[in-house]
């Protein structure tokens, strides 16, 4: 029984992984809530299987035969310890300090991801905050995002960092639009 429920972690994460392509909006949400965490119950298996089911076509696009899965038995209620889970999620948010925005990007302690956010330019430690910054920038910001997503992390990115990266690419095109 473990191995078929590896191969609906598996299927699952594999749509997941897929972003709008994969998952609907919803279905993508609670996905990622099941696959992130450690100690998964047999309900939550059996409820990403039957989130699965009207994915079928693009499992089968994926190499994944949706009728070979087959769920745990809702009367097996319990713990199931699985090695599927993904990335840690990192958190973005924009802050304001006395020079200007920056990003304040915070995860559990991770001492890889650390190593990770070392190699970033401009990265430094807030020890009140307990959360690393970086300068509030389009390249800055991306170049962490891109940086991160290698690693395999799950982002969460605020709403006001949303609206100034975005500001930040209107800004960057008008001013391409001037120049030519």
């Amino acid at each position: 029984m473990p191995e078929t429920i590896d191969e609906i972690l598996q299927a699952a994460q594999s749509l997941y992984e897929q972003g709008e392509a994969g998952f609907s909006d919803l279905d993508w949400a609670t996905a990622g809530c099941i696959l992130k965490t450690r100690e998964k119950q047999s309900r939550q298996v059996w409820s990403l299987w039957t989130m699965l089911a009207p994915y079928e076509q693009k499992l089968s696009v994926l190499g994944i035969a949706y009728g070979t899965l087959v769920p745990p038995p809702l009367e097996q209620i319990g713990t199931i310890q699985s090695q599927i889970t993904l990335g840690p999620t990192v958190t973005l948010r924009k802050v304001d300090t006395g020079d200007g925005p920056r990003v304040a990007v915070s995860f559990p302690y991770d001492e890889h991801l650390v190593g990770v956010i070392k190699r970033l330019k401009s990265r430094s430690w807030d020890n009140e905050s307990k959360h690393w910054a970086i300068p509030a920038t389009p390249v800055d910001v991306e170049m962490a995002i891109l940086a991160l997503r290698a690693e395999g992390c799950t982002l969460d990115i605020d709403q006001d960092l949303r609206d100034l990266m975005e500001q930040g690419k209107v800004s960057y095109k008008e001013s391409r639009a001037e120049s030519a």
